[in-house]
C-alpha cells in the first residue's frame, strides 16, 4: 500500500490561489484527480472479486442435519404414497421417528450455536446485537413494495417543495433577531485531526455513496491525511463545498403502518460519504463551540446538544406542571406538529439567520455552497435510482443538518410571550399556567397567536389537524371542560392524553397509559422468548431481556415511574413473567417470580429507577446537565445559610410539598434519593466511578 505516496506528490501548496478567477474549476479538477487516483490504487491493491452467494439458512443447520432432513422428507413421501393412513403403518412410524430425531438435533444444534456465539462475543456488543437481531428481526425489515427506486426518489426530492409551496411566500421574511457583535471564523484543521477521524472508521470493507471503501480509508489514513487535510482547508478558505460532498444515498424505511405501496408511508434514511462526514465534523465542532461560547442557543432547546436529552426535556416539562399543581394553578399545553419540517426549511431564511448569529463573509459563503444544489440517489430492493437535485430543506443524515435546523427554530422561544416552550427538534409543546380558567384561556390564546405568526413568517407548515391541546387541573381528580384554543382560524382538538417524546402524558398525571404501553411491548417480547423453549440458553435469554425489554421499561423512568403504586405492580408482574420465561419455570405455586429474578441477578424496575435518579443527581451536582435543570437542585446549607453537617454530607434541600403528588417531581424526589446515598458514593470522581460504587452498594 506504500504506492499511495507517489500520487500525492503532485499536490503543490502554491498551485492554487483562492484569488484566482478560475480557482473553483481548478479546485474541482484537483479533487477529481485525487478521487480518481485513490480509486485506481484501491482497485489495484484490493481488487473486487465475484463471490457466489450461498443460500441463506440458519447457521446451526449442519450437513448431518440436512442429510437427515432429506431422509425424513423421503420417508414422508413414501408413507403418503402408500395410501395407508393407519398409525401402525411401518412407513409412518419410520417417518415420525425421523421427524422427531430431526427436531431434537435441530434444537440441540441451535442451543450449542447460541452458547458458542454468546461465549465468543461476550464482550462484543455489536456482535451480540447481531445475534439478538437474528432471533428477533426488526419489524418491516426486508419490506416488499411495488414502488420503484425512481418513484421514491421523485417523492422524497419533491415533497419539501410541494409542502412549502402551499404556504404564502410572497411576503418578504422579517426577522426580529439582532445582529451579533461576534463573528464566526473557520480555523484550519490539522492532519492529525483528519488521521484520527479516519482511524476511527469501522474495520469492515464497505463502499459509501462515492465508492470509497471504509477499510481502505482507515488503512491508508497515515498516508492520505495530509493531502486530504489540504483539500478540506481549501474548501473552508474559499467558501466552496464540493459537489461530491453534497450527495446522499437514501434508503426508504417502512414506518410500520399503512399501505406499503404508498410513498408517504416510508421515511427516507439518508447517508452521506465518509469524507463528507469528515468535512462536516470539522465544521460542526467549530460552529457548536462558537454557539456555546456566546450562549446563542435557547435554553428551551434539548436536541443535538451536549448534556441534553429527551429525559431532561421531559423532566423540565413535568416539573413545571407539578410546580403549578403545587401552587394550585391550572396548566394549559399545546402540542404542535410540523409537516415535513426538515424538508421545508427555506434556505434564504436560514442564511439570513446564520448572518444574524455572526456567520458572515467566506463562512456564510461556505454554508450557502453547502446548501445549494444538493443531490441524492435512492437505493431500494437492490436497485439504484438516477440522481435528483434538492434546493430546499436541511440535509438529513448529515452532521451539520441538525445544527442548522436548531438555529432555524432557535428564535421560536421569542414568540412565546407570557408562557414557556419545550423544543426537542420538531417536537414542540407550548404551555402556561393560571389559577383562573378564563384568564388561562385568554393567555394561552394570545400565546398561540404569536406562535402561529412565527411559523407562518418562517414558512413552516403546521399540521393543525394533528396539533392538540390539553389542560391539567390544579385538582387532578377533575377535568377542565370547554377549553378551546384556535390556531389560525381552526380550533385545536382537546385530548385527555398525548404522547410526547415517546412518553404518554395524561391530564391526571396517572401515567397508566404509559405503563400499559411499555408492558404490552415487553409482554410481546416475553412471548417470543417463551417460544424459543429449550433451544436457547438461559444466559442468552437473559441477555435478550436486558437488551430489548429493560430499555423499554426504563425509558424516562425517572419522569413517570414513581407516581403510582398500581403502575409499579403492573411492571413488577411483567418482570416476574419475564423471569419465568427465561428460566422455563412456570410453577406459580411453589416458586415466586421475585425469587427467580434474584437467582438470575435481575434488578427490579424500582431499583433501576432509583439508580437512574441517583446518576441524574450526580450529573446535576457536577455540572453535567443544562443549567436550568441543575438550578432545580440546591444544597441545604445554601438555603438555611448556616454551616451545618449537611454541608459535609452533601445534603440537598427538599422543597415543601403542598400536595402529595409534588413529591414525584425531580425537585423533590431527586434530593430525597440523593440524601440516602453514602458519602463515599457521592464523592466519586467521575460518572462511571459513581455508577460502579452505587451498584456495589445497592445491587
Amino acid at each position: 500500500m506504500m504506492d499511495f505516496e507517489r500520487v500525492f506528490k503532485e499536490f503543490d501548496k502554491e498551485e492554487l490561489d483562492i484569488n484566482d478567477t478560475d480557482f473553483e474549476s481548478k479546485y474541482k479538477h484537483l479533487w477529481l484527480k485525487w478521487k480518481k487516483s485513490f480509486h485506481a490504487l484501491s482497485n489495484q491493491h484490493a481488487p473486487f472479486k465475484i463471490a457466489r452467494l450461498k443460500n441463506r439458512r440458519n447457521p446451526w443447520i449442519t450437513n448431518d442435519i440436512l442429510k437427515l432432513m432429506y431422509e425424513r422428507d423421503y420417508a414422508q413421501k413414501k408413507a403418503s404414497d402408500s395410501n395407508d393412513d393407519s398409525k401402525s403403518n411401518f412407513l409412518w412410524v419410520n417417518y415420525r421417528q425421523l421427524r422427531n430425531q430431526v427436531t431434537t438435533m435441530v434444537r440441540s444444534a441451535k442451543k450449542e450455536h447460541m452458547n458458542n456465539a454468546l461465549n465468543e462475543h461476550q464482550s462484543n456488543g455489536k456482535k451480540l446485537w447481531q445475534l439478538i437481531r437474528q432471533i428477533f428481526p426488526k419489524d418491516g425489515k426486508g419490506c416488499i413494495s411495488d414502488i420503484s427506486c425512481e418513484m421514491f426518489n421523485d417523492y422524497f426530492s419533491s415533497i419539501g417543495s410541494k409542502v412549502a409551496g402551499k404556504l404564502n411566500s410572497d411576503k418578504e421574511y422579517e426577522t426580529h433577531l439582532k445582529d451579533s457583535i461576534y463573528s464566526f471564523n473557520f480555523k484550519m484543521i490539522t492532519a492529525e485531526f483528519t488521521m484520527k477521524y479516519l482511524s476511527l472508521l469501522p474495520e469492515e470493507s464497505k463502499n459509501d455513496v462515492l465508492e470509497f471503501d471504509t477499510k481502505l480509508l482507515r488503512l491508508t489514513a497515515p498516508i492520505i491525511s495530509k493531502s486530504l487535510t489540504y483539500m478540506i482547508n481549501l474548501s473552508v478558505k474559499s467558501g466552496i463545498c464540493l459537489e461530491d460532498w453534497k450527495i446522499a444515498c437514501v434508503t426508504p424505511a417502512y414506518k410500520g403502518k399503512g399501505d406499503k405501496n404508498e410513498e408517504n408511508n416510508f421515511r427516507p434514511l439518508s447517508v452521506i460519504g465518509h469524507l463528507a462526514k469528515l468535512v462536516e465534523k470539522a465544521v460542526q465542532l467549530q460552529l457548536v463551540d462558537y454557539l456555546h461560547t456566546h450562549k446563542f442557543i435557547s435554553i428551551d432547546q434539548f436536541a443535538y446538544l451536549k448534556f441534553h436529552s429527551t429525559q431532561l426535556s421531559l423532566h423540565r416539562l413535568i416539573d413545571d406542571i407539578l410546580e403549578n399543581v403545587n401552587e394550585n394553578e391550572k396548566t394549559a399545553l399545546c402540542f404542535l406538529d410540523i409537516r415535513k419540517c426538515f424538508d421545508t426549511i427555506d434556505h434564504k431564511i436560514l442564511l439570513t439567520k446564520l448572518q444574524k448569529y455572526g456567520i458572515r463573509n467566506v463562512e456564510l459563503k461556505w454554508f450557502e455552497s453547502y446548501l445549494k444544489e444538493r443531490k441524492q440517489i435512492v437505493e431500494f430492493n437492490g436497485k439504484k435510482s438516477s440522481t435528483k437535485c434538492i434546493n430546499i430543506g436541511v440535509p438529513q443524515g448529515t452532521i451539520l443538518g441538525p445544527i442548522l435546523f436548531l438555529l432555524y427554530v432557535n428564535d421560536l422561544s421569542n414568540a412565546v410571550s407570557g408562557g414557556l416552550i419545550n423544543i426537542y427538534a420538531d417536537d414542540v409543546v407550548v404551555y402556561t399556567s393560571e389559577r383562573c380558567e378564563l384568564v388561562l384561556k385568554v393567555k394561552m390564546q394570545n400565546i398561540m397567536n404569536g406562535v402561529f405568526t412565527w411559523y407562518s413568517n418562517n414558512r413552516l407548515s403546521l399540521s393543525i389537524e394533528k396539533c392538540t391541546t390539553m389542560v391539567i387541573n390544579n385538582d387532578l381528580r377533575k377535568r377542565v371542560d370547554n377549553f378551546e384554543i384556535l390556531l389560525g382560524d381552526k380550533p385545536l382538538v382537546k385530548v385527555p392524553s398525548m404522547q410526547y417524546l415517546g412518553v404518554i402524558i395524561d391530564d391526571k398525571l396517572k401515567w397508566s397509559e404509559q405503563a400499559l404501553k411499555a408492558t404490552k411491548k415487553v409482554s410481546m417480547n416475553n412471548g417470543r422468548i417463551r417460544k424459543s423453549g429449550n433451544s436457547m440458553p438461559t444466559q442468552l435469554k437473559l441477555k435478550i431481556h436486558n437488551s430489548i425489554n429493560v430499555p423499554v421499561l426504563d425509558y424516562a423512568n425517572t419522569v413517570w415511574g414513581g407516581f403510582s403504586k398500581s403502575n409499579m405492580n403492573i411492571i413488577t408482574r411483567v418482570e416476574h413473567r419475564a423471569a419465568r420465561m427465561i428460566t422455563g419455570n412456570y410453577d406459580y405455586i411453589n416458586t415466586r417470580g421475585a425469587s427467580l429474578m434474584n437467582d438470575l441477578g435481575m434488578s427490579s424496575f424500582n431499583d433501576r429507577m432509583n439508580y437512574q435518579l441517583s446518576v441524574l443527581m450526580y450529573k446535576a451536582i457536577n455540572g453535567l446537565v443544562p443549567d436550568h435543570i441543575a438550578n432545580m437542585i440546591t444544597f441545604s446549607h445554601e438555603v438555611t445559610q448556616r454551616n451545618l453537617r449537611s454541608r459535609d454530607n452533601m445534603i440537598l434541600y427538599k422543597p415543601k410539598p403542598n400536595k402529595e403528588i409534588y413529591k414525584s417531581s425531580l425537585s423533590y424526589s431527586g434530593p430525597e434519593q440523593w440524601n440516602g446515598i453514602s458519602l463515599d458514593v457521592k464523592n466519586a470522581p467521575s460518572v462511571n466511578c459513581f455508577k460502579k460504587r452505587y451498584k456495589s452498594v445497592h445491587f
